[in-house]
């Protein structure tokens, strides 16, 4: 297939995707997106609408533009499903948007979108692809209040279950001469780049939730897709929706999904597995190891460089130095948790901070637990870290931070041994 598309060609339409699961943000979602786009009516839309009874698209349904794939909520099949549903209602359009139901737009986003693929061209991309988490918006907000900082994805560990995890970071710092940066990872709440895409690295309706990202980036890259994160805000996305519904908690079965969406990752990243997933594995433009050159990252050595744990851009035009790398291992540190006062995590504002050390008591990983990941590990009474680090963990130490009363005792130990002294 010739996937060569010209950006300047007339055809200028945008399929934009939504995947919607009893969302009371779809309305205004569709209404402001439609409302900042500098040509509306070259926008047309594919839903999968995952609804309950009550619910209504009434407003849109009738519009020639939109596409609905009309689901009940309890017939859903998760996130990577829904988003498989969207692509079938594709229909040659020259663009897609990929988003979540829960989103707002700056003035003109269509137009800048377009010009930042103009300009990714430019710079030798073929096919690009514009991805990142974005900044975060509350519902009821104006518009003059929407503002934030552009986000760029960075390497936050390897999970235990295989799918590594990522994390995003301000893009602070003086304005630069390009508006876009390179990527090595993918979000799946923001992608936009050419409307084959759809076709070509079509969602994988067995893939749950988790390790859709990391396994989207993979199948994005060997495509021939250059990803690239703007350095100007297009949308925004809600985030936190504490009493939102989601799939998992409507369904009690998520979890053997997951199980078996975990299984599909895992075969995607075999090589001897990859094979068998058809038209749901990798590309044959580049291969798994180009990937990993280019983002810094060995998959089933679960190691990476220093520049990717810092974050840094990674260099398309440079993979034989990023093959070079050194590749730093992983370390996994299992803290107990005795010891920490059982009122910690009653205000929102408490945390604990945790401290890994090296041999020569220098701090090699700094991380504060706070909110619901804090509850969760006090209430296991213990917490698995992992770590990327050249110079071994050899201690640790949790110190307690109240609101109320400022810091706690502090607690020491060895890595591997049990709790020591306080402080």
């Amino acid at each position: 297939m010739n996937t060569h598309v010209d950006t300047e060609a007339p055809d200028q339409r945008i399929f934009v995707q939504i995947a919607a699961y009893r969302d009371p943000e779809l309305l205004p979602t569709l209404r402001h997106c439609m409302a900042n786009a500098d040509q509306p009516q070259q926008l047309t839309f594919g839903i999968c609408w995952q609804h309950a009874e009550d619910d209504s698209l009434a407003e849109f349904a009738s519009m020639p533009q939109v596409r609905v794939r009309d689901v009940h909520y309890t017939l859903a099949r998760g996130t990577c499903w829904a988003r498989s549903e969207t692509q079938r209602l594709y229909e040659g359009e020259t663009y897609t948007l990929q988003i979540d139901s829960h989103h707002r737009f700056a003035p003109g986003w269509d137009t800048t979108a377009k010009a930042l693929m103009n300009e990714a061209r430019r710079a030798g991309a073929r096919k690009p692809l514009l991805t990142s988490y974005l900044p975060p918006y509350e519902p009821g907000d104006a518009d003059a209040d929407l503002g934030g900082t552009p986000l760029r994805l960075v390497f936050n560990g390897f999970s235990a279950e295989g799918p590594f995890k990522v994390m995003p970071v301000a893009m602070d710092g003086p304005p630069r001469r390009s508006r876009l940066e390179r990527a090595r990872f993918l979000s799946g709440h923001f992608l936009f780049t050419l409307g084959v895409f759809c076709r070509e690295v079509p969602y994988d309706p067995r893939l749950y939730f988790f390790g859709e990202e990391p396994a989207m980036a993979l199948r994005a890259y060997t495509h021939g897709y250059d990803l690239f994160h703007p350095r100007l805000r297009l949308l925004w996305h809600h985030y936190h929706r504490p009493r939102a519904p989601r799939h998992w908690s409507d369904n009690r079965r998520w979890w053997l999904r997951n199980e078996r969406s975990l299984q599909q990752y895992r075969r995607l990243v075999d090589p001897k597995g990859a094979s068998d997933l058809g038209s749901f594995g990798l590309g044959t433009t580049r291969s798994l190891a180009d990937y990993e050159a280019y983002a810094g990252i060995a998959l089933s050595a679960r190691r990476v460089t220093q520049d990717t744990l810092r974050g840094l851009p990674p260099r398309h035009s440079r993979l034989a130095r990023w093959r070079r790398a050194r590749l730093l291992p992983e370390h996994v540190v299992t803290l107990p948790l005795t010891g920490i006062p059982a009122n910690l995590g009653q205000h929102p504002d408490d945390f604990l901070y945790i401290g890994i050390h090296d041999a020569q008591q220098r701090e090699i990983l700094r991380q504060d637990l706070t909110g619901a990941s804090l509850s969760a590990a006090l209430a296991a009474g213990d917490y698995p870290l992992r770590l990327h680090s050249r110079n071994h963990p050899t201690t640790w130490t949790l110190w307690p931070w109240q609101t109320q009363t400022g810091w706690g005792d502090s607690i020491r130990g060895n890595v591997d041994s049990s709790p020591g002294e306080r402080g």
